[in-house]
């Protein structure tokens, strides 16, 4: 099963048309005015005109992704049994990291950081062992 933990929020993806009317409003703003070195420019303009189209379309294409990428990723995807369903079963898997670095071997009382760090560790197992009971 796949779905998104936020649905309703799924719907921003729809937020990705926004670069595109903005780029349909914005196309033919602009009237063309004659003046003495126009065709100068326009014979540097045609040469380059479909490399900046193209570049332009490609930009356009990463803005509308990159809105519907941050939409959906805010109306959080999950796949499997359900949102929550890793968290509901018997089994899981722990990972404990432990900093074994020099700052640990530091010694304030008997023991040392490290060795309090092993002890919640080690306290931390035991009452996930319980839980499985």
């Amino acid at each position: 099963m796949q779905g998104f933990v936020n649905p309703t929020l799924a719907l921003g993806a729809l937020l990705a048309l926004v670069p595109l009317i903005i780029h349909l409003l914005n196309r033919r703003r602009h009237r063309p005015m004659a003046w003495g070195a126009m065709r100068f420019v326009e014979a540097a303009f045609k040469r380059t005109r479909r490399r900046m189209r193209m570049e332009n379309l490609l930009l356009l294409l990463l803005r509308m992704a990159a809105v519907a990428a941050l939409a959906l990723a805010i109306a959080r995807p999950f796949a499997g049994r359900g949102a929550l369903g890793s968290l509901t079963e018997a089994s899981r898997d722990l990972v404990l990291l432990l900093d074994g670095s020099a700052s640990t071997g530091y010694r304030a009382d008997i023991e040392t950081t490290f060795d309090r760090i092993v002890r919640r560790a080690e306290a931390i197992v035991d009452r996930l062992d319980e839980g499985r009971g």
